[in-house]
């Protein structure tokens, strides 16, 4: 459902391609490490800025560029998405937010 949402909302791209690819990056990592996706806002903003957030449930949980918990063989998605984007951590009362702007 997000690629499709993106798909409607930015023209065919590059532009495109990295905004799946950080959405569904995110969405990946707060199942993985954050007790699942609560939100998914996504914003468009011309001309062709895109922001993604995610919001978990898992406030403690420190995302490392590079680093997984789960194996020496993950932890390659920040690294991805710090390639193609701007990204942060806002901290709420009930997890955390990870955001990136394209």
């Amino acid at each position: 459902m997000i690629r499709e949402w993106l798909r409607e909302h930015l023209p065919d791209g590059a532009r495109l391609i990295d905004a799946e690819l950080v959405a569904t990056e995110l969405v990946a990592n707060a199942i993985d490490h954050g007790g699942g996706a609560q939100t998914v806002p996504i914003v468009v903003r011309p001309p062709g800025r895109v922001r993604v957030e995610v919001e978990d449930v898992n406030p403690s949980v420190a995302l490392t560029v590079g680093v997984s918990r789960l194996g020496r063989y993950r932890g390659n998605g920040l690294a991805i998405i710090d390639a193609v984007a701007a990204w942060g951590v806002d901290r709420t009362v009930s997890g955390k937010t990870v955001w990136a702007e394209l």
